[in-house]
């Protein structure tokens, strides 16, 4: 067990269950992004033993340990926490990380107990939230699904604290229907990211607006980990940069302002990318005018692929054309080195599987204009690329894929 200053304390777990008393909460604050405010807290468990605070999140989760000892442990944790805010007459929420093993464990409900004890004194059990590991649900997906359905009952609720280095585990996270998923954002301290990372936050994203789940984001210490968060719809915020945990409760207002500046700034950045894709829709738009008007009655379109892309130089890496239901009528033009090459092969290849084809043929069947794409990641080549498709009639559209090294030269458009 690490006590604050990163050196190890050995605490026998006899200890810590013969001294309750040495059991401590020290609060971590969520923010909100509607009103830039705490909105509640995460309580982690510390033993004090001479003025030193160690942590006790591997006692909590150490299945070592015998359930007795932690459930024991976790009650007196939450029972303390929760007093704790009453006596101070807040109406946030308190979140505890817990090994879901111990809620299976629980028969007598002294968890459940404990949460609603505290209705009379004006806690809600809406205000408690369950934080489950989704690497600890492996081996107990029936049986948790079941607990934590049951617990669901009272109105406590369930978060999915999802282990993204492992990647995303949807099929243990959705028959849970839980309330929240925590991401962490501690392996994003480097601005360059991975691709990987992007595609697994923006995988558990969808999830999560399909199953009405809100997104939190924590171990935020560094101002682009927090727009990565706000850009990915991160509605509840958490880590150094905005708070420490500690042995109090914040004033609600604690770093409003800072959080209002960020999120300004990045909201003037975003707007300024808008801007600058809206300008290259038009641009392209106007580029490719007079090439399409060329073939909307003639349908060469091995030559409509070559005009364009001597129209193109260096913007684009491949250029075809599909028809309305994603069959591709024209070979892939593309870009190597300073040659154009035909890949005949990937004729009547049918692209309609491909997440907003349809959709997007569909708006430029009835806007007569392009669309300019997501950023995302090209399946053959793995860099980062949009693509801008354009209408040649109503039933024949012109895709265009824009390079990465066009788009890193070009100001807002990554």
């Amino acid at each position: 067990m690490e006590e604050k200053g990163g050196k190890r304390m050995n605490i026998d777990p006899l200890d810590i269950i013969s001294n309750m008393t040495h059991l401590v909460p020290f609060y971590e604050p969520f923010f909100s992004a509607e009103d830039h405010q705490i909105v509640g807290y995460e309580v982690l468990g510390k033993f004090m033993k001479d003025q030193t605070a160690a942590d006790l999140d591997c006692f909590f989760m150490d299945q070592q340990i015998p359930e007795d000892y932690r459930l024991e442990a976790y009650t007196h944790l939450m029972n303390h926490a929760i007093d704790h805010l009453i006596r101070e007459k807040q109406t946030g929420f308190l979140a505890l990380r817990m090994d879901p093993n111990i809620l299976i464990y629980d028969v007598d409900e002294a968890i459940i107990k404990t949460v609603l004890s505290k209705e009379q004194e004006g806690f809600l059990p809406s205000q408690m939230i369950f934080v489950l590991p989704e690497e600890s649900l492996k081996g107990i997906e029936g049986s948790i699904e079941h607990t934590v359905q049951f617990i669901k009952t009272f109105g406590i609720r369930i978060a999915i604290e999802n282990a993204e280095s492992s990647g995303v585990r949807l099929e243990r996270i959705g028959p849970l229907s839980p309330h929240f998923i925590r991401i962490s954002l501690v392996s994003l301290k480097s601005q360059s990211g991975t691709i990987g990372f992007d595609e697994t936050i923006y995988a558990l994203s969808s999830f999560a607006r399909k199953i009405g789940a809100t997104l939190m984001f924590d171990k935020i210490e560094m101002e682009h980990q927090l727009m990565f968060a706000w850009k990915n719809g991160g509605r509840y915020y958490q880590g150094p940069l905005l708070a420490k945990a500690s042995a109090g409760l914040e004033k609600k207002d604690k770093s409003k302002e800072l959080l209002k500046k960020e999120l300004s700034r990045f909201m003037s950045f975003e707007k300024k990318k808008l801007v600058a894709l809206k300008a290259l829709e038009t641009k392209l738009y106007e580029d490719l005018n007079n090439v399409l008007d060329k073939y909307k009655n003639n349908h060469a379109f091995e030559e409509l692929i070559q005009e364009a892309a001597r129209v193109l130089k260096d913007r684009a890496f491949r250029v075809y054309v599909c028809d309305e239901d994603g069959y591709q009528l024209s070979s892939n033009l593309l870009r190597q080195e300073e040659q154009w090459i035909h890949q005949k092969e990937y004729l009547q290849k049918n692209w309609s599987w491909r997440p907003y084809f349809l959709e997007n043929v569909f708006k430029m069947s009835r806007s007569k204009q392009g669309l300019l794409s997501d950023l995302y990641s090209d399946i053959e080549t793995g860099e980062w690329i949009r693509t801008f498709s354009i209408p040649i009639t109503n039933r024949f559209f012109l895709f265009i894929d824009l390079s990465y090294s066009f788009l890193f030269e070009e100001e807002n458009l990554l």
